[in-house]
């Protein structure tokens, strides 16, 4: 279901994915010192954000789709993009990532992206958005 692909593996060094889950994020947070990693199965989703190799401060294990629900690719469009929303006291956690396929070709734009959407009642309280360089997906 998940072939790894690291888009751009940067510098980046993530705690890893507790087996049997594999990684579906993992990046570095632009204007700060957060990461956030997100790993995956068939039937669970772990969600982890904190200071770059610190204690997480927020942690999440849920099931799919109970708590958790993954949102593939559709096949279409200009990106390569999935999803996985994480629910928690009320609030949506969606983490996304991607790749755009028109400027892949080009090498010298970033390609890749990433980031938290985090919503409340369906409305939108902070975005959260990936240093491209370090965005790490897997589809």
């Amino acid at each position: 279901m998940a072939m790894a692909v690291a888009l751009c593996a940067g510098t980046a060094v993530s705690a890893g994915c507790a087996p049997p889950l594999k990684e579906f994020l993992y990046c570095q947070i632009k204007g700060g010192q957060k990461e956030v990693e997100v790993c995956f199965d068939d039937d669970a989703a772990s969600y982890r954000f904190g200071l770059i190799g610190g204690r997480p401060e927020l942690l999440l294990n849920r099931r799919i789709p109970e708590g958790a629900r993954y949102y593939p690719w559709q096949g279409v469009g200009r990106s390569i993009a999935e999803a996985i929303e994480f629910d928690n006291q009320g609030y949506v956690y969606e983490a996304y990532g991607g790749f755009d396929r028109l400027t892949g070709a080009d090498e010298s734009i970033e390609a890749s992206f990433g980031g938290i959407r985090i919503t409340k009642d369906g409305s939108k309280v902070t975005e959260l958005v990936c240093i491209p360089e370090i965005v790490q997906w897997s589809y």
